[in-house]
């Protein structure tokens, strides 16, 4: 993999305000060689949750058949089938953490490679004006979360929301009064968890820029 993969801009003015599609775009240069591996990993991902998803339908299946009726050898077989569901999902699990683990690493090297040689063809008059060290420590600290965003945060984020989507039409399939307590009860969350990101994105931002 080429090290001389940089966007057209790494540094930007303090007083420039970035809109988050914008930022993410400049990810792309970097992830785009392995980003047929992050995808793969999105894939597993989602096959586990799927995989998860489907052993209530087993389960459902075996409490209308087999165990209603005292069928002891189907029985046998549906749990079979729930132990098999099990061990493919954490066989997902397992590829989707090998899938993205190594490129993530990657993509973080090429990004401290490509800011340090940046940083060392600024003139001497920026280093004059900034504290190089104060800047540096933090670009590390800023990749390394881009890092662990891309190998985690990306990819499930996109995996829960399917996964939400399909057991909320699963529970809607069961009963439709599951699914409307499904959406009120976890509505409520949702605004929350929306309003604290919003809080604490701009307070984390405002103790980094100090």
């Amino acid at each position: 993999m080429s090290f001389r993969t940089t966007p057209a801009r790494i540094m930007t003015s303090p007083s420039e305000k970035t809109s988050t599609i914008r930022a993410l775009s400049r990810l792309f240069p970097f992830a785009k060689p392995v980003l047929g591996r992050l995808v793969l990993g999105a894939v597993s991902a989602l096959g586990a949750s799927l995989l998860a998803l489907s052993i209530p339908l087993v389960l459902e299946t075996l409490v209308q058949g087999p165990i209603s009726t005292g069928d002891v050898g189907a029985l046998a077989w549906g749990a079979g089938l729930i132990l098999l569901l099990g061990l493919l999902e954490a066989l997902m699990v397992w590829l989707r953490r090998w899938f993205v683990l190594a490129p993530s690493t990657s993509v973080e090297y090429d990004m401290r490679t490509s800011f340090y040689e940046r940083l060392q063809r600024l003139p001497v008059a920026f280093h004059d004006r900034w504290q190089s060290g104060q800047l540096l420590s933090r670009m590390m600290q800023d990749i390394s979360m881009l890092r662990r965003w891309l190998a985690f945060g990306l990819v499930l984020l996109v995996v829960n929301i399917l996964t939400i989507l399909v057991g909320m039409a699963l529970l809607f399939r069961w009963h439709w009064a599951l699914g409307l307590t499904f959406l009120l009860v976890c509505a409520p969350l949702w605004y929350a968890g929306y309003r604290f990101e919003k809080t604490y994105g701009t307070l984390a931002r405002q103790s980094q820029d100090q």
